[in-house]
């Protein structure tokens, strides 16, 4: 690629990042937003791992007069793979713990530092953590909902194959999978799901998304794409998609996304997939809207209903209904 092709890249990965922190540092001014004004206590940089990194560390959300032990989400934040944090995706920690779940917010390697499955295995990591310490911070370690956006759905979805496949080419994912972590739901939002095969998306959207992708793509999966692309944990929709037997079944889900989402498409074909597997799946398209735009949740209704939707989902699927 020329220099001006990878000056397109790079300011447009910018330009994205700038944008939702900017976001996100403005909402955390809003007095209303204050976790304590939501009953909310928040614990800051625990690590889920002993390596000393802020990579490898998480902050949990918890309704502040907490009752017993509550159900869990692990949350894991968007961002391409290559930026932002747990401390820019606080609103969706918030959003989830005023609900009554104790959140573990987490960060993970992003790929500039480490490519895949750095990322992966840093999210099957906390998994473990949470399984084994929930019961400490008042979670109840058998209701275990995975979560995330973006980049970090695409996370969620691969420690779930994890959990449920015992065939992924992958030491700590056959951890995970002996260990069998108790997963009540997915929450999967916007996500980029197979994050080989960008080409697909020509002509889907507009040109000026797809520089962005490529990079995307070219930093987490890095140079020798031939050997990754097929790997079922950088790309969980191709092993869904695939004719391989899930050696369990997979928890329910609630897959959402913008009806003017660039790349909307991958959830449409998530969701296909997650039900020919006979998985309980609720899918939900937001017109109008663009990526990631239930994180908006103070200036946006259509957000506010998106966050109303996913507690419902997980309301029915507690109950029983």
């Amino acid at each position: 690629m020329n220099a001006v092709g990878h000056l397109l890249r790079n300011s447009s990965a910018w330009a994205v990042e700038q944008f939702y922190l900017r976001f996100s540092q403005l909402g955390r001014l809003h007095p209303l937003w204050n976790p304590l004004a939501q009953g909310v206590q928040v614990l800051t940089d625990i690590p889920y791992l002993p390596t000393g990194s802020s990579f490898h560390t998480l902050d949990i959300y918890r309704p502040a007069h907490i009752k017993g032990h509550a159900p869990v989400v692990l949350y894991i934040h968007g961002g391409g793979f290559t930026m932002l944090s747990k401390e820019s995706h606080w609103i969706m920690a918030l959003m989830f713990a005023r609900a009554g779940y104790v959140v573990f917010n987490i960060n993970y390697t992003l790929a500039h530092e480490a490519p895949f499955p750095a990322a992966i295995e840093d999210s099957l990591h906390a998994l473990k953590f949470v399984t084994r310490n929930a019961g400490l911070y008042k979670g109840n370690a058998n209701r275990i909902i995975l979560a995330g956006e973006s980049a970090g759905a695409n996370l969620a979805l691969s420690v779930a194959l994890a959990a449920k496949h015992d065939d992924v080419n992958n030491t700590l994912a056959h951890e995970i999978y002996a260990l069998n972590p108790q997963l009540e739901a997915m929450m999967l939002g916007c996500g980029l799901f197979e994050v080989g095969h960008i080409e697909r998306f020509r002509g889907k959207m507009p040109d000026v998304f797809l520089p962005v992708l490529e990079h995307i793509s070219e930093t987490y999966l890095g140079s020798d794409q031939a050997d990754n692309v097929h790997r079922p944990l950088a790309n969980p929709l191709s092993l869904l998609e695939a004719n391989e037997d899930i050696r369990r079944a997979l928890p329910p889900a609630f897959v959402f996304c913008g009806g003017a989402d660039p790349i909307l498409d991958d959830s449409l074909r998530l969701a296909a997939a997650l039900k020919r597997r006979h998985a309980r799946t609720s899918l939900r398209i937001y017109p109008g809207r663009h990526h990631a735009f239930h994180a908006f949740v103070p200036i946006d209704g259509m957000a506010r209903d998106c966050w109303h939707d996913q507690m419902d989902f997980l309301e029915r699927i507690a109950a029983g209904a």
